[in-house]
């Protein structure tokens, strides 16, 4: 495997991380109780969704990649 890029951004360790249905984004999710996004092509942040209530131990994109759910 070859390291692309390092993404930093988490607070605290990530739990969760999935690639969206077109390859070309990822979200991860962890115990800071935030979503981020990212591009895989660059490392490029995208969103950061926050204000949850809870650690993000799961994260996942919608079948057409319009949206993240945690």
């Amino acid at each position: 495997l070859k390291k692309l890029h390092k993404y930093v951004g988490h607070s605290q360790e990530i739990h969760a991380i999935a690639f969206s249905p077109d390859g070309e984004r990822v979200v991860s999710g962890g115990r800071d109780a935030k979503l981020h996004v990212w591009t895989v092509k660059d490392g490029r942040p995208l969103a950061v969704f926050a204000g949850f209530d809870h650690v993000m131990k799961a994260c996942q994109w919608s079948a057409d990649g319009s949206r993240v759910l945690g």
